[in-house]
């Protein structure tokens, strides 16, 4: 067992068996910012609470009783992969970002035990950023496919500013794409439309990404100006600034009959606003719901 401080650099703790309470935060005379406690063993509370660290490494340790994490500033990654849990831990106001997808998991999962869902939320973005960055498209493409949709379409059922952007843009893409091919064009008119369609779709799948990553404070106003640039843009190429092409395709999207026949077009459209309308429902419950 030995316990060693460089108060400048970091105090570490190898080996021990803590009887007593560890308070970190009260211990005036620990100056270090880093704290390593590695195969060691804590039976009663670790307190860490309104404390900031440069680093702070758990390594194959225990804590038997309450760990408070609460209002904990941690500048570099955290890893809770080999330490163990047997009671209740409190993430509650941590700063930090996380190591691997098991550390977001495990203060998630903290989260959910105390009922606070949108705390647990964001912390299941996180582990899903994890997910994202060891999956491998030569690998699992298909898996690959389907995270990548489900990231850009709602930013994994968290952003319903993202879900909304996307139901609009994809029904004015589809209503100024099917005004423009049943108004008789032909030819290197029909190219023309398809060129647009696709320059179009560029366009609003960057402004997506542009939205996704916008800071919450920024988000509404980017998520006004992007709409009001694609309404405006609709009107222009179709001449339906009432919006009445648009009501009509969205209230289509609801019709369906036992004897519907439509093109591959509409089943598209139409699959892809019921997968979206339901991520906005899911996306909004998440951030507002109580568990």
């Amino acid at each position: 067992m030995y316990i060693q401080e460089d108060f400048s650099k970091h105090l570490c703790l190898n080996n021990c068996y803590i009887k007593g309470v560890f308070n970190y935060s009260n211990n005036k005379s620990i100056k270090s910012k880093n704290l390593l406690l590695e195969f060691s063993t804590f039976e009663n509370q670790v307190i860490l609470q309104k404390k900031s660290f440069n680093e702070l490494l758990l390594q194959s340790s225990i804590f038997l009783s309450f760990v408070n994490f609460t209002d904990v500033k941690i500048k570099e990654p955290l890893d809770l992969t080999s330490i163990s849990f047997k009671e209740f831990a409190n993430f509650l106001g941590i700063q930090c970002s996380v190591k691997n997808r098991e550390t977001a998991r495990i203060i998630k999962n903290s989260f959910e035990q105390q009922k606070n869902i949108i705390e647990a939320n964001k912390f299941y973005v996180l582990e899903m950023q994890k997910m994202e960055e060891k999956l491998k498209f030569n690998e699992n493409p298909l898996d690959w496919i389907v995270f990548k949709i489900h990231k850009i379409s709602s930013n994994h059922s968290q952003d319903w500013m993202l879900v909304l952007f996307w139901i609009l843009s994809l029904t004015f893409l589809y209503s100024g794409f099917k005004q423009k091919y049943y108004s008789g064009c032909s030819g290197g008119n029909q190219l023309m439309l398809y060129s647009l369609l696709s320059i179009s779709s560029i366009i609003v799948f960057i402004e997506s990404i542009v939205l996704m990553e916008s800071k919450k404070i920024n988000k509404f106003i980017v998520f006004l100006i992007f709409n009001i640039i694609n309404y405006a843009c609709y009107g222009i190429v179709t001449n339906d600034y009432q919006l009445l092409c648009v009501s009509k395709i969205f209230y289509q999207f609801s019709q369906i009959s036992e004897n519907s026949h439509f093109p591959l077009s509409v089943l598209i459209y139409k699959v892809s606003i019921a997968y979206l309308i339901y991520q906005l429902i899911v996306s909004i419950r998440q951030n507002t719901r109580r568990k």
